[in-house]
């Protein structure tokens, strides 16, 4: 694998890791708010590091 292959992998593997990052960040913010709604229902505060 020549220099410019390996350079190449390489920025495709870190996008595909920021598309991921930013996917499962999305899924946890959503999970958060369904459970904040839910102990929200329940007269319980909500989780800590929630705004």
């Amino acid at each position: 694998m020549t220099d410019t292959n390996q350079k190449q992998l390489g920025n495709t593997l870190w996008s595909i890791a920021d598309q991921l990052r930013g996917a499962i960040e999305a899924a946890i913010t959503a999970a958060r708010e369904k459970h904040n709604a839910f102990l929200s229902e329940l007269g319980l505060p909500p989780l800590p590091g929630s705004p």
